[in-house]
């Protein structure tokens, strides 16, 4: 586990522990900040790979939302976007790789909105894109790793699924709810932006992120009867 995905979670355990005097959370908008850790798998995993494994360095992440919720608060609509650069490493030569995260889905909750002490689990699943930004040009081959990068293949679809929890309103700025999300969330790329020189496709990349995010608040919801 990365120091960042450490923090992160220790932070999030902090904030349950003082959360038992937290107001109900019932708000229609939620407008979210925050970072953490990514762990990325290898991009070169599966059928034909090689002994040396094409990695992204794990490391810290940052992102935004905004979700809308409908009805009482079950179901909400949310757009996601996160970014990083990570270290990769190739050949003899060390690379920074931009990485963007964007998506949208939905938001489902067991419970509505407003429960004791302003806790709400919720279910998030979606789809979007992730762009490895390796750059364009003429297609480079790798030997060592049985992988070929075509030259144009740095943004890949994602399927996102995800567990997390909010909590609050735990206080106020300047008369705007504030509260937290902490979030696991795999962004699943369907393929590698790297092709097999030989044999079958690599395995679908997963992107796994935990997040804490500060969530402002705006607009009730009704209050649950």
């Amino acid at each position: 586990m990365t120091a960042s995905i450490r923090i992160a979670l220790v932070v999030a355990l902090a904030v349950l522990a003082g959360a038992s005097d937290a107001s109900p959370q019932a708000y229609r908008t939620a407008v979210g900040y925050g970072g953490g850790g990514l762990l990325v798998t290898p991009l070169n995993a599966g059928a034909g790979a090689a002994p040396q494994e094409l990695r992204l360095e794990a490391g810290w992440i940052m992102g935004a939302e905004l979700e809308h919720r409908l009805g009482n608060g079950l179901l909400g609509l949310r757009l996601h976007g996160a970014y990083t650069q990570r270290p990769f490493e190739v050949e003899d030569r060390t690379l920074g790789i931009n990485m963007w995260l964007a998506d949208a889905g939905i938001v489902l909750r067991p419970i509505a909105p407003g429960g004791e002490r302003g806790v709400s689990p919720f279910l998030s699943v979606g789809g979007g894109v992730v762009t490895y930004r390796f750059g364009r040009g003429a297609p480079v081959d790798i030997e060592a790793a049985n992988a070929r990068y075509p030259g144009d293949n740095e943004r890949q679809w994602t399927g996102v699924v995800g567990l997390g929890l909010d909590l609050g309103p735990l206080f106020e700025l300047q008369e705007t709810p504030l509260g937290f999300r902490l979030e696991v969330a795999d962004h699943v790329a369907f393929r590698s932006p790297f092709e097999p020189i030989s044999g079958e496709r690599f395995s679908p990349v997963h992107n796994v992120r935990v997040t804490l995010s500060l969530v402002s608040m705006v607009g009730e919801l009704p209050r649950p009867r």
